[in-house]
This record gives structure tokens, C-alpha cells and sequence, in this order.
């Protein structure tokens, strides 16, 4: 992995008329608005004071107390770890109903669905989530999906832990040890410290930091109002797995204004991060943040939490949805880890 030491810090306050709440469940659109006029949306160059360009790579932190906001690093994910995210992304919505999301499904803004285990809102236990299709339940292509899945995993959160700075690693040891975590440690019960093996594209290979996750999302064409999360962790991390229209190679490439929108957003501080192939960043999930409205694309991601929620604004992760259907025009795949608790 190469070192993000050089990368250049930004200092910055929160936005003057900032007013905490005031923008909740308020979609953010980058041109035209496309949301019917009940919907609330505002442009988001009206918030907006910072932006990292597609290629940029950044450090920001808050002026005043030096506290991290986010790291955006590019093209530090292997090309062919990124293959094997894509795949698994693909065979997730393959083998899984998607789950529910109405705020974004009905405005044509993305579908999710889930893999591992969660905290259910009823009842507040531990169940695995039960929205594999029954035709491939208890078979081999089941077992080989759910290989590709802990892979995946497994191979982000080590990057995760190789690259960002202690402020977000130290924080994922801390809560993983207070809350017990369960970790994967190659079969065995236990967890371990080294020599972590996982099955990756027919290889098995030895990764450093057992996986400590163990809930993990993807989302096609997923964008979302400005909410905030409320999690163990204090900063969720995220990998753009793909981003592009497809050129006629079957490609997806970037070109400047040939993809509007789907863009990720902190509203208190003003920053929009522009989203390429090989993003991989981190960002506080507690501070309101959002991603603006999608144009003429396809995305998926993956993340990974323990369901905390008795507040309006979180996702639905039980409800079931309708078989989806993929537009061919763009993708736009992401890779996102976070954890949740149950209160």
C-alpha cells in the first residue's frame, strides 16, 4: 500500500449559516432539479464551499480544534481487488432481494440490498438477514456468493486499516474490543491478530486484520437525502468501485460533465467530493451528509454495520422489495463500511 503521508491536510470551519437539522431529508441536486415540487430540494452549489475535484486526494480537518472530518484517497485499491468488489457487488443483487427504501426508490434515486447479520427493529436481537432467494438457499452457488461477500469484506477493511490514520483505526480497534465484536479468523473460533486467510479469486491469501464487521449492504444507482447516521463507529469508509458512462467498448470511463450528480456531500462543512473510480474515503456519519440526486447511471455498494435506530431517518433494512431492474446507460458502484449498535 503506498503511504498517504504526503497527501495535502485542509483546514475549514463549518458553513456561516449552517443551522443544525434545518436541511434534514433535504435532497441536494447538482443542474436541473429533478424531484417533483413536494419533494424538498435545494441546488447544492447553495451550500457548497469546498469541492475536491475527481482526481484530487485531500486530508480535512476542522480549523479551530484539528478534529477529522474525512480522507479521500484515489487509486489505492488494487485493480484486481476492485474486479473482485464488482463481481461480488453484481452477484449480490443476483442472489438477493433488495430491501426497501421508499424516500429513494419512488423518486427513481437507487435500491439497496443486504448480506450478514443485523439488529431487527422489533425485537432489537442479532438474526441473519433472510432475503437470499429460495432457489439458491442451502446450495453451492449459495456458499460461493457468501465466500465472495466475506472476501470483499474482508479485503476493504484491511485497506481501511492500512491507509487511513489513527484517528480511524485506533477508533475500529477500540469499539470492536468494547463491544466484542465477533471476528472472522478463518474458520476457527477466536479471533486472531495475524495471518487471517480468506478464499479470493481462487487464491487464499493471509490478510493482517481479522475482519470485525459482520453486516454488509450493496445499493444500485443508490443516492440519498441529507440524514445523519448514528453509529459505534466514529467515521464510516466507503470504496467507489466503478463510476462512468460506458463508452462502446462496454467501458465506463470518466469524462468532464458526462455524469451529473451522485456525488458525496458533508452539508455542515460545505464539502462535495466528486466521485471517481477508486474513491476510497472516510467521513463522520454522525455530521450531516448526503449524496446528490443521480443522472442517467447505474451504482452499487456494499457496507457493513450493526442496525442502531429508533430515529425516523434510518433505512428500513428488513422490508422486502420487488425483483429490480439495471439501466444500461452508466455504472456507479461503491463499497461502504460502517457499524452500527442496537439501542
Amino acid at each position: 500500500m503506498q503511504s498517504v503521508r504526503n497527501i495535502k491536510t485542509i483546514y475549514i470551519l463549518p458553513r456561516e449559516d449552517y443551522v443544525e437539522k434545518a436541511l434534514l431529508k433535504t435532497w441536494l441536486y447538482e443542474s436541473t432539479n429533478p424531484f417533483p415540487s413536494k419533494v424538498k430540494a435545494i441546488d447544492a452549489s447553495s451550500i457548497i464551499k469546498l469541492v475536491i475535484q475527481h482526481n484530487e486526494e485531500a486530508i480535512i480537518r476542522e480549523q479551530n480544534t484539528g478534529r477529522l472530518l474525512m480522507v479521500i484517497l484515489r487509486d489505492r485499491i488494487g485493480a484486481d481487488a476492485l474486479e473482485h468488489f464488482n463481481i461480488t457487488i453484481n452477484d449480490m443483487f443476483n442472489y438477493r432481494r433488495p430491501v426497501a427504501r421508499q424516500e429513494t426508490e419512488s423518486l427513481n434515486q437507487g435500491h439497496l440490498t443486504a448480506a450478514g447479520y443485523l439488529a431487527t427493529r422489533q425485537c432489537g436481537i442479532f438474526t441473519h438477514v433472510l432475503n437470499l432467494k429460495n432457489k439458491f438457499r442451502g446450495s453451492n452457488l449459495q456458499y460461493e456468493h457468501e465466500t465472495k461477500v466475506v472476501a470483499a469484506n474482508a479485503l476493504l477493511f484491511n485497506y481501511a486499516m492500512g491507509l487511513f490514520p489513527v484517528e480511524v483505526t485506533s477508533n475500529i480497534n477500540q469499539v470492536i474490543e468494547n463491544y466484542q465484536l465477533p471476528r472472522l479468523d478463518g474458520y476457527n473460533y477466536g479471533a486472531v491478530e495475524k495471518d487471517f486467510t480468506v478464499s479470493y479469486m481462487g487464491k487464499n491469501i493471509q490478510l493482517s486484520f481479522p475482519l470485525g464487521l459482520c453486516q454488509a449492504y450493496a445499493s444500485l444507482n443508490y443516492a440519498k437525502y441529507n440524514h445523519v447516521d448514528y453509529n459505534i463507529l466514529d467515521f464510516a469508509f466507503a470504496c467507489i468501485i466503478k463510476r462512468g458512462i460506458k463508452n462502446n467498448n462496454n467501458q465506463s470511463i470518466i469524462e468532464e460533465g458526462n455524469f451529473e450528480g451522485g456525488n458525496f456531500f458533508l452539508s455542515k462543512w460545505g464539502i462535495k467530493i466528486e466521485m471517481a473510480t477508486n474513491t476510497f474515503w472516510c467521513w463522520p456519519e454522525r455530521d450531516e451528509h448526503g449524496t446528490t440526486d443521480f443522472y442517467a447511471a447505474t451504482a452499487l455498494k456494499i457496507s457493513i454495520k450493526k442496525d442502531e435506530d429508533k430515529n425516523e431517518d434510518k433505512d428500513e433494512d428488513e422490508d422486502e422489495e420487488e425483483e429490480l431492474e439495471k439501466e444500461e446507460i452508466g455504472e456507479f458502484m461503491q463499497l461502504r463500511f460502517n457499524q452500527r449498535k442496537w439501542i
